[in-house]
């Protein structure tokens, strides 16, 4: 290996000890066999296919794969995408990641990174540094999440819902049937966490969550999700009948108890087709309800008769190297963003109390510090809500702190040199998730 291989080897842990099952599908024997050397000091253990068809009735059959890795032949967007479709539903479906192994000159295979809502990507030709990056990246981000999910901030209960509201909204997609995500929020009961007031708190969490428990209607499923917010899931429903609920509601609990609710919805499919996807969007939604109490927020809306909430048209970008800033000026002026530029974190700080941007690029500023340093500083300055999604720029010398940038608010990296197309691609998929 490459000595910039084995530096990233010996300061970057694994993920997990234990053995990796990893479906190969790619009819590429070269592709096959590149894969293999690279990952055959590591613990994955690759079992290639030749046709989707065949890696298809492996997953159905024996549901032990912990990742999809493949290119996109012919076979996939044959039959119109009825493979595809099949293929992203049982993936889906199992929770098994996809990493697809993009040729970047091929308009398919981009398209098939979005149809098959990949978790990750990689170029051709294969990287052996890269494909191990993005192998570990895939697997932190979902043990990041199961760790939030298991969080004591998340209670058992939380768990069992969000698994309910997955599998029911992955049989809504076929059905093109709605459904409402609402997080519930007595007012207050947020700053009291905040400030420490943990059983003011508590009380104000449970008195929110028994009088929805007695009053509310055509609830399917609803809980105590964490310390201050109660989840509540409404199949069948369309954002107008249940912000009229949601309103009736809280003027009785105001009226019955002296406590008002601060509420944030999404609706299915709209807002997002995954409980991930509504969760996100619906705690979005809370955060700027807790500023106005007892409002609705839903989809953006601050309150009846507000306009929605104007979306940043900017991008920071903390980089020092001038070949870059023109690259991504470039592409951010393409997409319709005006880019701000800090060579330093001073220079960062000061752009992000102006304006929260759409995004920040971060990659190295004039002071040498290192990308980690960079982001503490930023989430130590910045707390709570109003953060903007963090894409790294990475030098070989940064590429030891990927994983631990995850903490940091970091959704996705790019590897100097950067190429153009890829970063077109990752910055489109950051900012549509806004």
């Amino acid at each position: 290996m490459a000595a910039s291989m084995d530096h990233f080897l010996s300061h970057t842990p694994l993920v997990s000890a234990v053995p990796r099952e990893l479906l190969l599908m790619t009819a590429d024997d070269l592709l096959a066999r590149e894969v293999s050397y690279a990952l055959k000091d590591m613990s994955y253990n690759v079992s290639r296919f030749r046709t989707p068809e065949r890696a298809l009735e492996s997953i159905l059959g024996e549901s032990r794969f912990d990742l999809w890795l493949g290119d996109g032949p012919e076979a996939l967007f044959a039959s119109k995408g009825a493979l595809l479709r099949q293929i992203r539903l049982s993936i889906d479906t199992l929770g098994i990641p996809a990493l697809m192994i993009v040729d970047p000159h091929a308009d398919r295979d981009w398209d098939m990174v979005d149809q098959l809502t990949a978790s990750d990507f990689l170029l051709k030709p294969l990287d052996a540094t890269e494909l191990i990056l993005r192998l570990q990246w895939v697997f932190q981000k979902e043990a990041h999440h199961a760790e939030f999910m298991a969080d004591m901030a998340v209670s058992t209960g939380g768990q069992e819902f969000a698994k309910y509201v997955q599998r029911d909204l992955a049989s809504r997609t076929s059905q093109n049937r709605s459904a409402i995500l609402s997080l519930i929020e007595a007012f207050g009961a947020n700053q009291a966490m905040a400030g420490g007031r943990v059983a003011e708190a508590k009380a104000l969490t449970e008195a929110a969550y028994l009088f929805l428990a007695m009053n509310l209607r055509r609830v399917d499923r609803m809980v105590q999700f964490d310390q201050t917010r109660v989840a509540v899931y409404q199949p069948d429903r369309v954002l107008q009948t249940a912000e009229a609920a949601f309103a009736l509601m809280r003027t009785e609990m105001e009226a019955q108890i002296g406590k008002s609710l601060s509420i944030g919805m999404a609706e299915f499919p709209q807002d997002g087709g995954s409980f991930e996807e509504l969760l996100k969007w619906a705690d979005t939604a809370l955060s700027a309800a807790r500023s106005r109490p007892g409002s609705i927020m839903a989809r953006a809306w601050l309150s009846e008769g507000d306009e929605p909430a104007a979306v940043s048209r900017q991008v920071l970008l903390v980089e020092e190297d001038p070949d870059t800033v023109a690259l991504i000026g470039m592409n951010m002026k393409t997409l319709g963003y005006e880019l701000r530029v800090a060579p330093n974190q001073v220079d960062a700080l000061r752009i992000l109390d102006e304006q929260v941007p759409a995004m920040a690029l971060v990659g190295r500023c004039q002071s040498q510090r290192s990308i980690l340093e960079i982001l503490k500083e930023f989430r130590s300055s910045r707390v709570g809500i109003g953060d903007p999604p963090i894409v790294i720029l990475a030098g070989p010398a940064d590429e030891s702190d990927l994983l631990q940038s995850l903490e940091w608010g970091v959704v996705d990296f790019l590897r100097k040199p950067l190429n153009e197309r890829e970063l077109q691609f990752r910055i489109t998929r950051v900012l549509s998730d806004r």
